[in-house]
């Protein structure tokens, strides 16, 4: 296992807040957390939730070849 780099980390964390095509799940799964993120819509964890669970439907349909 190694270590990512200051510069690797940053390319991960800008990937999740950028709308590029995710390259699995569990990317499409971060992009929606992060796009609720900064945002006042959710009001608590369970809000946030279901709002990341339409989120993936959308990406679903919209990569149906990466996010199962």
């Amino acid at each position: 296992m190694t270590r990512s780099t200051g510069s690797e980390r940053q390319a991960a964390i800008d990937s999740l807040k950028s709308e590029v095509p995710p390259q699995s799940t569990e990317m499409a799964r971060g992009q929606c957390w992060m796009k609720y993120e900064n945002t006042k819509v959710a009001h608590n964890l369970d809000e946030k939730m279901k709002l990341v669970d339409q989120c993936m439907e959308e990406k679903k349909r919209q990569y149906p070849m990466v996010v199962q």
